[in-house]
């Protein structure tokens, strides 16, 4: 019999339309490999598609905290100072609330494992500088963090429009956790931006409304701030652009 690669192509065992010959021993087909390089592949082999890829983490491929915390020393410092507020009747308000879109920025492009625990720091700032209950921010803008990092993905995070809606909606469920948490606890509530001390009755509504206003505010500034943050992306640990796979690390 002649050599495999001189059989006619009706003949040849070794082209993926005939049945291959087997080995005596083993069993397995026994082909040379002919042909045009790159014309046929193995059968076992992976599809180009289906090859394994490296593990990716969102668009921050490494947490820096050490430039993490300097922000958050300064976002904590413009929160404090007020930078931005609209004086009314004596109060701020309605004012720029940088700690939590700090936190709404980091869980839009930090890791899955870091953007949550960023909101958490943040969210403790936030109660440290309110000399309050500790918890009352923390815990609700992790939560929140950790929502939008579950859905994520399915938004253009680069987007001034996404992060707009992205922050009002995560300010305002973070809103109404934090009002209803101090509720819970016994925290006291604003009276309003008006009032300048805590009332019983509608207490709840007028705090929530309060922060609600924030975030309104906060939400239109925050594209612009976002895309400040990404001039220094490269301090960050950010790229401009990021595949939109969840990371495993």
């Amino acid at each position: 019999m002649p050599p495999a690669s001189e059989l006619s192509m009706v003949t040849n065992p070794c082209l993926p339309f005939n049945a291959p010959a087997k080995s005596p021993r083993s069993g397995n087909p026994t082909c040379p490999q002919i042909g045009i390089p790159g014309l046929f592949r193995r059968v076992d082999a992976p599809l180009p598609n289906q090859m394994p890829s490296r593990p990716v983490s969102g668009i921050m491929p490494s947490m820096r905290w050490i430039t993490f915390f300097l922000l958050l020393y300064l976002m904590t410092a413009l929160q404090w100072s007020h930078l931005g507020a609209i004086p009314v009747r004596g109060n701020d308000w309605p004012m720029i609330d940088f700690l939590p879109m700090l936190a709404v920025f980091y869980a839009l492009f930090a890791t899955d494992s870091a953007a949550p625990l960023a909101a958490l720091l943040c969210g403790l700032a936030f109660d440290i500088g309110n000399e309050d209950y500790i918890g009352t921010n923390m815990i609700p803008l992790a939560l929140i963090a950790w929502l939008i990092v579950r859905i994520r993905l399915s938004i253009f995070r680069e987007h001034f429009i996404s992060q707009l809606v992205m922050t009002l909606i995560a300010l305002l469920a973070y809103g109404l956790l934090s009002t209803t948490f101090r509720k819970l606890i016994g925290a006291p509530l604003e009276g309003g931006p008006f009032s300048g001390r805590s009332i019983n009755g509608n207490a709840f509504w007028t705090h929530l409304g309060h922060l609600a206003g924030n975030a309104v505010y906060t939400a239109i500034v925050a594209p612009v701030v976002f895309w400040l943050l990404f001039r220094i992306r490269h301090l960050l640990g950010f790229t401009s652009h990021g595949p939109r796979v969840r990371g495993h690390t």
